[in-house]
């Protein structure tokens, strides 16, 4: 029975463990003085993966210099590391609850599914439903919001630029603009609305550069 104890909370130890992340690295308030090389906070950070839709999400837990809760939730742009960087969706009006996602270093262009957090507008929407007609009128609202907001989801991150914007074939024909050949191959795709297909010529793209 005690082997079983023991066994079994070593596992429950292993699991918590694994589910994060101890990186050194450097964090940037914005995309300006990462070029510049000046962080406004440096050292150990802590992550915690989170059990969510969206992939590679994290929460910042800790970190080793000194910082306000303030900062860590809504000052950091990038935490930069070696081989990967933690980029803070919430910056940009994605995720929720707020958090991280991490993206292996590679290229320019950086895809990321996540839901984007309503607008202002969108929230007056669903008060006005719920005066107007209550708590059922604001749940249709809501509905119809959230499938508005379905094409918002597939996301991509322009490092080099600190943007992001929706992976659409619109946005990939602009990008292939450069590369003639890539732009012929991709206006003659049969399926080039997929997110399938938009991610495979986001990865040709990362590859060109």
């Amino acid at each position: 029975m005690k082997a079983l104890f023991l066994t079994i909370s070593f596992f429950i130890t292993y699991v918590a463990s694994a589910q994060k992340d101890t990186i050194s690295g450097n964090a940037y308030r914005y995309i300006q003085v990462y070029e510049e090389n000046k962080p406004f906070l440096s050292g150990l950070f802590i992550f915690k993966k989170k059990d969510k839709e969206i992939v590679n999400a994290y929460k910042l837990m800790s970190v080793s210099d000194i910082a306000s809760e303030k900062e860590l939730k809504f000052g950091i742009w990038i935490i930069d590391c070696d081989s990967s960087f933690y980029l803070n969706i919430y910056r940009y009006g994605y995720g929720f609850p707020k958090c991280f996602v991490k993206f292996e270093k590679k290229g320019n262009y950086y895809y990321f599914k996540a839901p984007p957090l309503m607008s202002a507008n969108q929230q007056r929407r669903i008060t006005n439903s719920q005066i107007m007609y209550g708590v059922i009128g604001a749940g249709i609202t809501a509905n119809k919001i959230k499938n508005e907001n379905v094409n918002k989801r597939h996301n991509v991150f322009n490092f080099s630029r600190g943007t992001i914007r929706n992976l659409t074939v619109e946005y990939i024909a602009d990008l292939l603009a450069d590369y003639p050949q890539l732009l012929e191959e991709f206006n003659n795709e049969k399926e080039k609305e997929k997110i399938k297909t938009l991610k495979i010529y986001l990865e040709k793209i990362n590859n060109e550069l």
